[in-house]
């Protein structure tokens, strides 16, 4: 896997990285310049090692090739609509990572998914779903104190 470094990863991305070298995925910082398919279906990478500086060429079994990922367009606006803040990477900022990873800045307002950074769409899946949950159990409470309030 090449890429340009892995300053930009989020929790759990560390954990993934080193599982996937323990499988067997090469990284290499780096950028490609150019890919050619080979009779059986190999690939021959043509890219620059940018951390010894030093271009090859070498035989991968797989390519995919990809972009990385910033903020939508219109995020600042969003985020003065919202009255919430951004995290030094562009995306919305959480109140506090490690106990209230979906609670942005604003008391009420709720973040998940990609909307916090880069995230695998297992992790995007399971962040919408403990946001469900959390308005899910807020609304209950509500409903609870509403009914309870009304009798007396």
């Amino acid at each position: 896997m090449f890429l340009h470094g892995c300053s930009h990863l989020r929790p759990g991305f560390e954990e993934m990285y080193s599982l996937a070298q323990e499988r067997g995925i090469r990284y290499i910082r780096g950028r490609v310049s150019g890919c050619k398919e080979l009779p059986g279906g190999d690939i021959i990478v043509r890219a620059e090692n940018t951390l010894v500086q030093k271009i090859f060429s070498d035989r991968f079994d797989m390519v995919s090739l990809s972009t990385g990922m910033r903020p939508c367009l219109d995020v600042d606006h969003l985020a003065n609509v919202l009255g919430i803040d951004r995290a030094p990477d562009g995306f919305f900022a959480s109140r506090e990572w490690f106990r209230l990873p979906h609670d942005s800045t604003r008391e009420g307002i709720l973040v998940a998914g990609c909307a916090m950074g880069m995230k695998p769409i297992r992790n995007c899946i399971v962040d919408g779903s403990a946001v469900a949950a959390r308005v899910g159990a807020l609304l209950h409470a509500r409903a609870t104190a509403d009914a309870t309030a009304g009798t007396t």
